[in-house]
């Protein structure tokens, strides 16, 4: 009996590592690409004395250069080099600058009832 309850937490251990691994896939593949941009000079064609600073990815602290592939993180949109913020999301699931949460969102499908059904419930119905 010892060996057969072994077995079951075993398995157990086994599928939430897997389901782990998946939803750490599955957030990191939701955060979007893009190629980095460097900002266009106002018009006097001089940078503004007011840069905040963030011209480099503030995880490897190397300065963007046009092209480089960056991600944009949807709770905050800040953004970073791609291989930097992955890297640190496989450890950390916040922003590396302001902290913001960043968490899976499954969209449902379109023709998904709503939450609660096509039912109201008693508080709904008094509005």
């Amino acid at each position: 009996m010892t060996l057969f309850v072994a077995v079951c937490e075993l398995i157990d251990w086994i599928i939430r590592c897997r389901r782990a691994e998946l939803e750490e896939t599955l957030l990191l593949e939701s955060i979007p690409g893009v190629p980095y941009q460097p900002p266009s000079l106002p018009p006097g064609g001089a940078a503004d004395d007011d840069d905040d600073g963030r011209e480099s990815c503030v995880i490897c602290v190397t300065p963007y250069e046009a092209g480089d592939p960056c991600s944009v993180l949807p709770a905050c949109t800040h953004s970073f080099h791609t291989h930097c913020i992955l890297q640190w999301l496989r450890t950390k699931r916040t922003c590396p600058l302001c902290r913001a949460a960043l968490t899976m969102t499954v969209a449902a499908p379109p023709d998904a009832p709503p939450p609660h059904g096509d039912h109201l419930n008693a508080a709904e119905l008094m509005v």
